[in-house]
């Protein structure tokens, strides 16, 4: 099953309550006072807490183990019928629920995007949820689309990112998009659209580094490609600001002391068809805090 990062908004949400805590030493301790207070009711003072190799102390410990992989057990069974936690076959069966089915090839989270928008395009037709599914719907080739209106026009712009490693859009992708979008069952007879291939503009980092007392730039020889990475993973859309505040966040890992950004000298702002990438990560090694 993949690992996939769930969208910020669904990401945020508290951990659902009936998704129990695991603690083993917890569960013996509870055990321990129920074995203790069985025996006092029988008059015997019984003490158990301190000897490893009693009989006891060893069938609660095993019981106890059976009991935490129970509960673990439960818990990916709670996990498999919410959406946001469901993987693989489970969100198969969970996407079902709303008439949406895995395209061939298709990962965890676009088929998880997918049942969002038709969640949120319950309404009918005409909605830009409910067009942003079609044309995900419309080939694995699209990684992103963006969907929005001009002032005083009524054509919907449509802005397709493709999965290629420059995120152009072929013809062939945009007249499959097309096609998808005039579909009659699918649209609403009054809308029009200009599908076109987004761009995606890349921009170069470079950031001062204070690492912490006792720590070295040698310890931290992968850092460069871990902000390239986690770019692609959570943020490489449209329509995403590339922020400072992103930058320090993800390159102040354990060590880090400080992180200054250099350039971008402030936010990157993105149009709405347009995807920001990251190039180049530059660090600059400074004297460490002191």
């Amino acid at each position: 099953m993949s690992d996939y990062k769930l969208p910020p908004e669904l990401a945020a949400l508290p951990k659902p309550a009936v998704i129990e805590d695991l603690d083993f030493d917890r569960i013996v301790e509870e055990l321990v006072a129920v074995v203790v207070e069985e025996f006092r009711k029988v008059g015997v003072t019984y003490d158990i807490g301190h000897l490893e190799i009693d009989p006891a102390k060893i069938q609660i410990e095993a019981f106890a183990g059976r009991e935490d992989g129970l509960r673990a057990r439960i818990n990916d069974a709670v996990r498999a019928l919410l959406v946001v936690f469901a993987r693989g076959s489970d969100l198969d069966h969970k996407v079902f629920e709303l008439d949406v089915f895995r395209m061939p090839g298709e990962d965890d989270e676009q088929l998880l995007q997918r049942y969002r928008l038709k969640s949120q395009s319950m309404g009918g037709g005409g909605s830009i949820p409910h067009y942003r599914r079609v044309v995900l719907e419309a080939s694995l080739e699209v990684r992103d689309v963006r969907i929005w209106s001009e002032e005083d026009s009524p054509v919907l712009q449509v802005a397709v990112l493709s999965n290629g490693p420059d995120g152009v859009a072929s013809e062939a992708l945009l007249d499959t998009v097309r096609a998808a979008l005039s579909d009659e069952s699918e649209r609403v007879t009054s809308d029009r659209f200009n599908v076109f291939s987004a761009i995606k503009t890349i921009v170069d980092v470079v950031l001062e580094m204070i690492p912490a007392p006792g720590f070295l730039p040698s310890m931290f020889d992968d850092l460069d490609n871990t902000i390239k990475d986690a770019w692609i993973d959570q943020q490489d859309l449209l329509g995403l600001d590339l922020a400072h505040s992103w930058l320090i966040s993800t390159a102040r890992v354990s060590g880090i002391s400080d992180v200054i950004p250099v350039s971008p000298a402030a936010k990157i702002k993105a149009a709405p068809g347009e995807a920001i990438a990251i190039g180049s990560v530059r660090l600059i090694w400074s004297k460490e805090d002191r």
